[in-house]
């Protein structure tokens, strides 16, 4: 069988790709009632019902689409470099994903205090229970649930905006404890630099 996912030696973008081939899995199940995804499966329509899946079955929105899809291309572009599979022409060429501008805006406290307090549960994302409530068991052990990312997040915004790929990439010896003081340091994967943070006094 030939195998997707590039060689990659960033864990960060090894985890995004394996969060896109998720996706990819996801699609392939509906599409040829199977999960194992071939290259020789993936050309240009392929691609854009991927993306018409992606908006109305997983409502996810334009500009997370075109990110997802540039993902895609990417480990496709890496994988064709590191000769697991050879197209002609590559069927991203004519896939066009542009980001639209939009008004950034801010979290107030009230906004925060919603996320930190509303109770959350996962939901099923397809088929006629979609938004009912999911009740994760040794079926998805290995999911992330829905409060394990809002953990995640909060842990990045009262750390000063720690990047995805630095929290994944944090481990216990990156604790730095002095007294009462404890600290994150750790070198950033995208930035020459250190991460020297205190989250606890």
């Amino acid at each position: 069988e030939t195998k997707l996912l590039p060689n990659c030696k960033s864990v960060g973008t090894s985890q995004k790709y394996k969060n896109i081939l998720f996706l990819v899995k996801l699609f392939n199940k509906t599409k040829f009632n199977k999960e194992d995804v071939l290259f020789k499966d993936i050309n240009e329509d392929y691609i854009n019902e991927w993306i018409v899946w992606l908006k109305k079955e997983r409502g996810i929105v334009d500009n997370s689409i075109s990110y997802k899809t540039k993902t895609f291309k990417s480990f496709i572009s890496k994988s064709i470099n590191q000769r697991y599979y050879i197209y002609y022409p590559n069927p991203f060429n004519n896939i066009k994903t542009p980001i639209k501008r939009i008004d950034v805006d801010f979290l107030d406290e009230d906004q925060i205090n919603t996320i930190l307090y509303t109770e959350l549960y996962d939901v099923i994302k397809s088929g006629k229970n979609k938004g009912k409530k999911r009740e994760l068991d040794s079926r998805y052990t290995q999911l992330i649930s829905i409060n394990d990312v809002r953990n995640f997040f909060l842990f990045q915004f009262f750390n000063h905006g720690t990047r995805v790929s630095d929290l994944m990439t944090l481990r216990w010896n990156n604790l730095n404890i002095n007294g009462n003081e404890i600290r994150i340091k750790k070198i950033m994967l995208k930035l020459v630099g250190e991460i020297y943070a205190l989250i606890f006094d």
